[in-house]
C-alpha cells in the first residue's frame, strides 16, 4: 500500500543517514588508529553495508528503477578491474608528489562535502546543495569518481609496497579497510551519476503518457518528451565510457552530445515507422 511504501522509504532514508554518520566516525577512527583493529574494520564494513543498501533503496525509489543498483554495481566492478589492469600493465608509479596531490585533493573534497552536508541539514542550502540529483550534482559526482579511481591506485600501491616490505599479516586489515572505503565511495558516486538521467527518463515517460493521443502536441513539446527519454538514455550510456576512462570534460560532453543526438534521431525514425504502420 502507499502508506507502507512511504514508511519503508522513510526507514531506508533514516538507515542511510545513520549509516553515513556512523560510518564516517568509524572510518576516521580506523584511519588514524596506529594499530589496526580487525573488530573496528569489520564494524565499519557492517555499517557501510547497511548504508549502501539503504541508500540504494532510496535512489532506486527516487528514479523508479530498481535495475539502477545492478548497473551501479557492474560499473563499480568494471572501474575497479580497469584501474587494476591499468596499474599493472602500464606500470603506474606512485611517487611522493602523486600521493601528496591526491591526498590533498581528497581531503579538500571531503571538507567541502561536509560543509555542504551541514548547510543542507540546517536548511541553508536547498535540494542537497552540491549533492542534489541535478546537473551540478552529476558534475560533482564525476569529479568524485576521478578522485576515487586515483584513490584506488594509492590502495593498490599500499598493498604492493606492504607485501614487498614484509609487513605483518595484521596490516592486511588496513589494506582491506582502505579498499572498502574507496569501493563504497566509487559505487555511491556511480549510482548518483546513473540516477540523474534515470530521473529525467522517468519524467519523460510520464510526459509521454500524458501526451498520448493528443493531436495538439507541438514540435517543441514532442522534442522535449523524446529528449527526456531515448535521448537521455543514449546520452547517459555514451558518457559512462569517458567518465570511467578519466577523459577530460570536453570529451565527456562531446560524447554525451553525440549520444543525445543519436537518441533523438533513433526515436524520430521509430515513431515515424509506428505512425506509418
Amino acid at each position: 500500500t502507499p502508506s507502507e511504501a512511504h514508511a519503508a522509504q522513510g526507514l531506508a532514508y533514516s538507515l542511510a543517514m545513520g549509516g553515513a554518520i556512523i560510518g564516517l566516525v568509524l572510518s576516521l577512527v580506523n584511519s588514524f588508529k596506529k594499530v589496526v583493529s580487525p573488530a573496528l574494520v569489520i564494524a565499519y564494513a557492517v555499517v557501510e553495508g547497511v548504508f549502501v543498501g539503504a541508500f540504494s533503496k532510496v535512489v532506486a525509489s527516487f528514479v523508479g528503477d530498481a535495475s539502477i543498483v545492478f548497473q551501479a554495481v557492474l560499473a563499480t566492478m568494471v572501474a575497479f578491474a580497469g584501474t587494476l589492469a591499468a596499474y599493472k600493465f602500464f606500470n603506474i608509479q606512485v611517487t611522493d608528489k602523486f600521493r601528496k596531490v591526491v591526498t590533498i585533493a581528497i581531503f579538500s573534497f571531503v571538507g567541502v562535502m561536509l560543509v555542504n552536508f551541514v548547510l543542507s541539514l540546517t536548511g541553508v542550502l536547498e535540494s542537497g546543495g552540491l549533492r542534489g540529483f541535478n546537473t551540478l550534482g552529476l558534475l560533482i559526482s564525476a569529479v568524485a569518481v576521478v578522485l576515487a579511481v586515483l584513490m584506488l591506485i594509492l590502495d593498490f600501491d599500499y598493498v604492493e609496497q606492504g607485501v614487498a616490505a614484509g609487513l605483518p599479516e595484521r596490516e592486511s586489515w588496513r589494506a582491506a579497510f582502505g579498499l572498502t572505503v574507496t569501493l563504497v565511495w566509487l559505487y555511491i558516486e556511480l549510482l548518483r551519476i546513473l540516477s540523474e538521467p534515470s530521473g529525467v527518463i522517468a519524467e519523460g515517460e510520464v510526459e509521454q503518457l500524458t501526451a498520448q493521443r493528443r493531436i495538439e502536441t507541438d514540435e517543441e513539446q514532442y522534442l522535449k518528451i523524446i529528449g527526456a527519454k531515448t535521448a537521455a538514455l543514449f546520452a547517459a550510456a555514451c558518457r559512462v565510457a569517458p567518465v570511467i576512462a578519466e577523459a577530460d570534460e570536453d570529451a565527456e560532453l562531446a560524447v554525451e552530445s553525440y549520444g543525445r543526438n543519436l537518441g533523438v534521431a533513433f526515436q524520430l525514425i521509430d515513431d515515424g515507422v509506428d505512425y506509418c504502420s
